[in-house]
């Protein structure tokens, strides 16, 4: 069974836990486990149609050990 990266996302506030990633025609989005969402990545083609463009929050890989 292939081990999945940890990912942790900054917020410009707070630190997250992200518990999924979801690829959408906007950029790609995350989620944290039970509060928290936003996006990773701005698809710069997409038409935001409703609102403005949203933030882009910084997404971490948490090393855990270093070989």
């Amino acid at each position: 069974m292939a081990v999945l990266p940890t990912y942790k996302v900054w917020d410009g506030t707070l630190l997250h836990d992200v518990s999924e990633l979801g690829w959408m025609a906007g950029g790609i989005k995350w989620y944290g486990p039970g509060v928290g969402e936003g996006w990773v990545y701005i698809n710069p083609d997409f038409v935001w149609k409703i609102g403005e463009m949203p933030i882009v929050d910084l997404l971490l890989e948490v090393v855990e050990h270093i070989e």
